[in-house]
């Protein structure tokens, strides 16, 4: 089977291409997709993509690679499938990226962000600042995990939240930014109320 790449779009690593694996379950941005994201963060959000990123269901990684590339302060991975994992890691410690990288491997309703030793200093100075959530396409996860999300002391009053999705999710807890629909493929950037 012929490995697939994605591309990083812009940044210090712009046109570098990120392996992705075989696994069918894994559902990659498309550079499309990935690039209008991109610019309506760059030019309505850059602050919050210069800080500390959560790439949850993570997959292939391209999303908090992108942000590394764009000059984010850090991005923690977190994805339940321990080969996804690997793979970013492995990629992400081959480059040169400025900002620091977390990972975790772990279902999205079970992990603990707030054992990551940037959460664990007696002054929590930095916060999550972007949240990137794209689930598997037709699950009920977005509205779970946000929810555990929002419990937790680790957001910044201004968090960002941009889900990914198939279907027209309404997020209750959330205020509604933007919306565009691309295809099959729904962006939605939320904030805190």
């Amino acid at each position: 089977m012929n490995a697939r790449n994605g591309r990083i779009i812009s940044g210090k690593y712009r046109g570098k291409k990120i392996p992705l694996d075989n696994n069918p379950a894994i559902r990659p941005t498309t550079d499309r997709v990935k690039e209008t994201m991109f610019n309506i963060l760059q030019h309505s959000y850059a602050n919050n993509l210069k800080g500390i990123v959560l790439d949850l269901f993570a997959g292939s990684g391209s999303l908090g690679i992108e942000c590394l590339s764009r000059g984010s302060a850090g991005v923690i991975f977190a994805d339940k499938n321990p080969q996804a994992i690997i793979g970013i890691k492995k990629f992400v410690n081959s480059m040169n990226f400025d900002g620091f990288a977390e990972f975790i491997t772990g279902d999205s309703l079970h992990i603990n962000l707030s054992k990551i030793a940037i959460f664990q200093e007696e002054q929590l100075i930095k916060k999550i600042s972007l949240v990137f959530l794209d689930p598997p396409y037709e699950s009920t996860l977005v509205e779970d995990s946000l929810n555990l999300l929002l419990q937790c002391k680790i957001l910044q009053e201004d968090c960002i939240f941009v889900v990914e999705s198939s279907k027209d999710l309404k997020i209750n807890n959330l205020k509604l930014n933007q919306a565009k629909i691309m295809g099959k493929t729904i962006i939605k950037i939320y904030q805190l109320k």
